[in-house]
């Protein structure tokens, strides 16, 4: 592969992967956790097109601490085609503070808090944090699927261009070759490719 290719690749790649990224983020504002009155109570667990929120709850019988009873733990999901992108938290439930705490884990990725104005409107199924960890293989999948929608008008270019050689015309402006000889296109000097 040419250095050329192999660097329009890497741009449509990481434009594919931005596109991604802005989509799951839209995603992720819009989501809503809409309340069930049916049921056992509320639950802050829910999904809709492109997102969706876990939320379980694990009572722990065997107490290594005594101050620990429960244990939640928390992920979001969001993106489209696949989920890509979210954020996952733990907390243990403290008795003696009665309030929840994180646990300490390198699986908690708790996200980047969005900007205040956004907070008041938006994300609000997400708890106002904008999901930054990547959720393989949907992250790869939606960039794969970016990119090929954003270098399709490229294909369509590369086709065109063939078509116009292979009907004796200039790749360039399609000028009509039929008859001429010379190496060059006479309506727009670009070189003639031979079919």
């Amino acid at each position: 592969m040419t250095p050329r290719r192999l660097i329009l690749l890497s741009t449509f790649l990481a434009a594919g992967a931005i596109v991604n990224l802005a989509v799951a983020w839209g995603i992720a504002a819009r989501a809503e956790i809409r309340w069930n009155p049916v049921g056992p109570g509320p639950s802050l667990s829910g999904s809709g097109p492109g997102w969706s929120r876990d939320v379980e709850f694990e009572i722990l019988e065997s107490l290594p601490h005594a101050e620990t009873g429960a244990r939640v733990n928390d992920s979001f999901a969001a993106g489209w085609p696949a989920r890509a992108i979210g954020w996952r938290e733990i907390q243990v439930l403290d008795r003696t503070r009665r309030q929840l705490v994180p646990e300490p884990t390198w699986l908690i990725v708790r996200g980047v808090e969005a900007p205040a104005p956004a907070r008041a409107q938006l994300f609000s199924a997400s708890e106002g944090r904008l999901p930054v960890l990547p959720l393989f293989p949907g992250f790869l999948l939606n960039t794969l699927f970016y990119t090929a929608a954003l270098a399709l008008p490229l294909g369509f270019i590369a086709i065109r261009r063939r078509l116009r050689i292979a009907r004796n015309r200039c790749p360039a402006c399609g000028y009509d070759f039929a008859g001429l000889a010379g190496a060059m296109c006479p309506e727009c000097g670009a070189e003639r490719s031979e079919p």
